[in-house]
């Protein structure tokens, strides 16, 4: 398996970014060992070398009561934890930057929540622009705690300003818990919107975000994955995974792409909602 997913590989970066959706794969080669292929080689782009883009993709983990069941899980379980990657500027560095890339004007963020929402009082959810010294406020939800631990999405609603291009936005995920030592836990990365808008034209004369759009999920995160794109890669691959849960090669992919930002470990969480 792991050699078929290397020849793939090498196949798709030789033809490049567009002809993607032009070339035919070979009847025996199923589109799910592309997507693994790619994710396999995912390369994730240097982040901008802006100094104020410092976060972190981990918050602390929270004094709670013996008797929640959160405390069941194991230590690396019970830190609320963004799916985003992580840099340091040099080995021993203090400064990480939590950053990625999204063609999505209305983009969505995965985030590991650890505790039961018996914990948690409520939950903020936060973009701001981050070109602007004040980091004024794009978007701001206060939504409830999922039932159980889990990994939740958060989703830019189209109500709100969209992302501009080559912008980069802030976003921070807070906890208020309840009646806990530890009042606030938070984690804080970027986002930035690059690349496809309407306007894209492929190769074959088409518009890019328009075909890419009327590809199948499997085609789309392989994309994505190839080049870069983190959040939309992510994404889809969240939501075949949510829709074929016992599709092996899907969990493959998903548990690839989490290991590519040494998230591995919570690849087997399951993905909860809101308020439930």
């Amino acid at each position: 398996m792991k050699k078929t997913f290397k020849k793939i590989g090498i196949i798709l970066g030789s033809i490049g970014v567009f002809s993607i959706f032009t070339y035919n794969l070979p009847v025996s080669v199923k589109v799910a060992e592309a997507i693994a292929a790619a994710v396999f080689k995912f390369k994730l782009p240097p982040p901008p070398p802006n100094r104020g883009i410092a976060g972190n993709r981990v918050g602390g983990a929270s004094r709670i009561s013996s008797k929640d069941p959160t405390n069941e899980g194991t230590n690396s379980d019970r830190h609320l934890t963004a799916l985003v990657p992580e840099y340091r500027n040099s080995v021993g560095s203090e400064i990480t930057k939590v950053w990625g890339l999204t063609t999505n004007e209305y983009p969505t963020l995965y985030f590991y929540i650890p505790y039961t929402k018996k914990s948690i009082s409520h939950i903020d959810f936060i973009i701001a622009d981050g070109d602007n010294l004040e980091h004024r406020t794009v978007y701001r939800d206060v939504i409830l705690s999922p039932k159980y631990p889990g990994i939740i999405n958060f989703s830019l609603p189209q109500t709100s300003a969209p992302l501009k291009i080559d912008k980069l936005y802030q976003w921070e995920l807070k906890l208020t818990m309840n009646r806990q030592l530890d009042k606030e836990i938070s984690v804080k990365g970027w986002i930035q919107r690059s690349g496809l808008n309407s306007d894209s034209i492929d190769s074959t004369g088409g518009r890019l975000a328009q075909r890419i759009k009327q590809e199948s999920p499997n085609r789309q995160a392989a994309f994505y994955a190839e080049n870069g794109f983190w959040y939309d890669a992510l994404a889809t691959l969240a939501e075949l995974r949510i829709q074929r849960p016992k599709d092996l090669a899907i969990i493959e992919d998903w548990n690839n792409i989490l290991k590519s930002v040494n998230l591995g470990k919570l690849a087997n969480k399951p993905f909860v909602k809101s308020g439930y």
